[in-house]
């Protein structure tokens, strides 16, 4: 008998607590964790961090955390209740999707990596928190010379932590920057070959680039800035789609933002350089210039296009954050992945050729192009 597949499976995306990459610190007292926060944030002013932290009006440094706060720059705060949201592992997340960075007061909640802070004073309370000592990346000095017989023996590979005094802010900031960079998604290619071709009267996928179908072209080009690339089809044509690694539309109906979702919904930590089979004049110089231009802490990369004044969806890369955002987008009723780039934080670029966004997309627009 088949066993009966309550949910079908999802690949879930790699996140912690509060969001993708968020760091508690804790061994100190809470006004020392936020300031150390602050100096943080203030050494990566490029992206967006936020700091998670209870509300103190009302509770000591020993309880539990009654409200947290997080800012996404430095201009604006929000608080939200422990009651409303920090129960709920699902609507805390929400409001940390477009954080780059988030730090979390240790005293009070747990997060995914760790960073220690030795500090004398705070001994007895460290005790009580060892169990949150999970994945401990660095060890911060607070106290000169202190470090307990007790944290040795309760964190494996001790001596392959590094340890640098908290008046070593180069060094504290310079170890964030690292692990930002090494946090940086891959990118897989898409080729967008799914659409019905309705205007050209046969599929735009099969035309004849460079001695090759236009699919197979932009595919095989792909593997010179991408680990992996995939072909994005509709279902009914994966018999004929041959040797391609094939992802087959999921959100059907939608086009290419149904295409974009698919990727995500197939690898979510990971982002995707997507081009459509009838931008005839992609070529590797297209993806080389967007790959250097690339900025995972926005939304997306893409080029403008100099004929419309708009980005263009269609030859851009695709961040993770970008998967929650066409999500919403859809769910307000829209499926246009030009508007969410439009009002979304995305990295424009120039492109030195802007041939390569032109659409071929009738018979007549392909004998233009000769």
């Amino acid at each position: 008998m088949k066993k009966h597949v309550k949910h079908p499976p999802l690949t879930k995306p790699d996140m912690g607590y509060f969001g993708r990459h968020e760091w508690a610190i804790l061994g100190t007292t809470c006004a020392n964790i936020r300031a150390l926060a602050g100096e943080i944030a203030e050494a990566h002013p490029k992206i967006k961090v936020a700091y998670v932290d209870a509300s103190h009006d009302h509770l000591s440094e020993r309880e539990d955390g009654v409200f947290y706060t997080h800012y996404l720059d430095r201009q604006s705060m929000i608080t939200l209740s422990k009651k409303e949201s920090s129960n709920n592992t699902f609507d805390v997340k929400q409001h940390f999707l477009d954080a780059d960075l988030i730090l979390v007061n240790g005293n009070h909640f747990v997060g995914k990596r760790q960073v220690l802070v030795l500090d004398s004073s705070k001994e007895t309370s460290l005790k009580k928190r060892l169990s949150r000592l999970t994945d401990v990346g660095l060890i911060i000095r607070q106290t000169p010379g202190f470090c307990p017989d007790f944290i040795r023996e309760a964190l494996p590979g001790f001596d392959q932590i590094p340890i640098v005094n908290r008046t070593d802010t180069t060094r504290i900031a310079g170890f964030f920057r690292s692990q930002l960079s090494d946090a940086v998604p891959p990118v897989s290619g898409l080729v967008l070959a799914g659409g019905k071709s309705t205007r050209m009267g046969f599929d735009k996928g099969k035309i004849l680039r460079h001695g090759q179908e236009a699919r197979q072209f932009l595919y095989d080009l792909l593997k010179t800035v991408c680990g992996e690339r995939f072909l994005s089809v509709r279902e009914e044509q994966m018999e004929e789609a041959g040797t391609f690694s094939c992802l087959a539309d999921r959100f059907v109906g939608l086009g290419p933002y149904g295409a974009i979702l698919t990727a995500f919904q197939h690898d979510p930590d990971r982002a995707w350089l997507v081009v459509a089979t009838d931008l005839l004049q992609a070529d590797e110089a297209a993806f080389r210039q967007l790959m250097a231009a690339r900025n995972p802490t926005s939304v997306a990369t893409a080029f403008l296009n100099p004929e419309t004044g708009f980005p263009d969806p269609l030859l851009t890369i695709w961040e993770p954050k970008a998967y929650a955002r066409m999500l919403h987008f859809l769910s307000l009723g829209y499926s246009c992945p030009r508007k969410v780039l439009i009002n979304s934080d995305v990295t424009l670029v120039t492109p030195k050729d802007p041939g390569w966004l032109l659409n071929v997309n009738t018979q007549e627009d392909l004998k233009q192009l000769g």
